[in-house]
């Protein structure tokens, strides 16, 4: 491998990058960005409160966080390429199965079975790639992949709305099953290699893909100062989980997962205030650009100083709660600034959460530790979920307006707890 080689084509780690960004596009923003439209409907055609339909989303939570840590062993044992189309083929025959559901309690199975998926599509998936195929610019590209999820909640979500209110909610499950087969399926059995090395390369960024080797040598510099840049050291698993920073980090990924818990009420929520549930949809479109962009500006800025790129994804989504409150009984016009406010949540537990991971322990037992902390993230979540779906029930609003405070307690509170870790963080001898 030369540079002159490498000067003439883009390395293929950009083609994986691609295959990362419809996973996040497609997969998981089908499911977290764009599921909260059959609340209303299914659950009206069944005879059910949202609470009851609700318990599909805790089970999932409740899968998903037994399965992180458990997915991300197999990921070290097994091939994450083959782990990644097994999921995604499961996705595509559960939405077709949910297609045809005659009962309610069919769904709590697909739950489950999303659960498992999602440990993977959702949590592991992004992180452990970029981390594999780019030595540069982690933050940066994980939070360019994930952010890929705002981008696939503003197009699909325009396209769900106006579907499901023509041909039905049966009909639109076919069609997510139907977007999941033909785009990051395909892409993940041709594109998607486990490694450079499968490809006889090295990871984009490697020093002999640089030309100007001083230049690399200062950003090298500067690189292997910060804990998520190593390669090979990091704190042990065992003393990982034995630290205060540990706890704190799961505290982040208890409030986070309770911030991002409110998007599948989204369009109940405008329901509640009078609004067709086609304004909901819209509203869970626009959140999505917040998703974009709160994403991307996290990675970026987490690479420059952890606390901003911290103070980005926690805070700013609570004054979107205020907003969609305010403007909510006051300018329902206005109601799109605080959902865009509140899409910027969905940048921690993809992107904060394994950044900060990286940040605080190293990258030796990265994927043990990252799937430990978002365990206890998502057992929370899943009891919240199905609690919101109650709550939301109470009538005349006053549901919504519980929720509200809550999620606003949880957005500082998040701020708090990632400070905490980063500093208890740095007294922790790396190996």
């Amino acid at each position: 491998m030369t540079n002159e080689k490498i000067g003439k084509r883009p390395h293929y780690a950009f083609l994986v990058l691609i295959a990362c960004c419809t996973f996040t596009g497609v997969s998981v923003a089908l499911y977290f960005s764009c599921g909260g439209i059959f609340y209303t409907p299914v659950s009206e055609y069944f005879g059910v409160g949202r609470g009851t339909y609700a318990i599909s989303g805790t089970i999932m939570s409740i899968t998903l966080g037994i399965f992180a840590p458990i997915m991300g062993s197999l990921i070290e044992k097994y091939s994450l390429r083959r782990l990644i189309i097994l999921c995604l083929t499961a996705q595509t025959i559960c939405y077709i199965a949910q297609s045809m559901f005659t009962s309610i309690y069919f769904f709590f199975i697909t739950g489950a079975v999303h659960g498992i998926i999602h440990s993977l599509m959702m949590l592991l998936a992004i992180p452990v790639i970029i981390s594999r195929w780019f030595e540069t610019k982690r933050g940066f590209f994980t939070g360019l992949a994930s952010s890929m999820s705002g981008v696939g909640g503003i197009i699909l979500n325009m396209i769900a709305g106006p579907f499901l209110d023509a041909y039905g909610w049966r009909a639109t499950f076919m069609l997510y099953g139907i977007l999941v087969a033909v785009i990051p399926l395909p892409l993940a059995v041709f594109v998607l290699r486990d490694r450079p090395s499968s490809k006889g390369l090295m990871p984009y960024g490697h020093i002999e893909e640089v030309s100007n080797t001083e230049a690399y040598e200062a950003e090298a510099s500067s690189l292997n100062a910060s804990a998520e840049f190593e390669t090979h050291r990091g704190v042990p698993y065992s003393t990982a989980k034995k630290s205060l920073a540990f706890w704190m980090l799961a505290l982040v990924a208890i409030f986070t997962n309770t911030l991002t818990c409110f998007s599948s009420y989204m369009p109940s929520y405008a329901t509640s205030l009078g609004m067709s549930i086609t304004f909901g949809a819209g509203l869970a479109s626009v959140m999505g650009i917040g998703i974009l962009i709160g994403k991307n500006v996290t990675g970026i800025l987490i690479d420059k100083s952890p606390v901003l790129g911290m103070t980005v994804s926690t805070l700013v989504p609570g004054l979107g709660f205020v907003l969609l409150y305010i403007f909510g009984t006051n300018a329902p016009n206005l109601m799109p600034i605080g959902s865009i406010l509140y899409g910027v949540s969905y940048a921690a537990t993809p992107v904060l959460l394994p950044l900060l991971v990286m940040l605080v322990f190293g990258t030796r037992d990265n994927s043990r530790i990252l799937g430990s902390v978002s365990l206890y993230g998502s057992l929370v979540g899943a009891l919240v979920t199905v609690v919101f779906g109650y709550i939301s029930d109470i009538p005349h609003g006053f549901g919504f307006v519980i929720i509200i405070a809550i999620c606003i307690a949880s957005s500082v509170l998040s701020y708090i707890c990632g400070g905490i870790a980063l500093k208890s963080g740095k007294h922790l001898l790396r190996e």
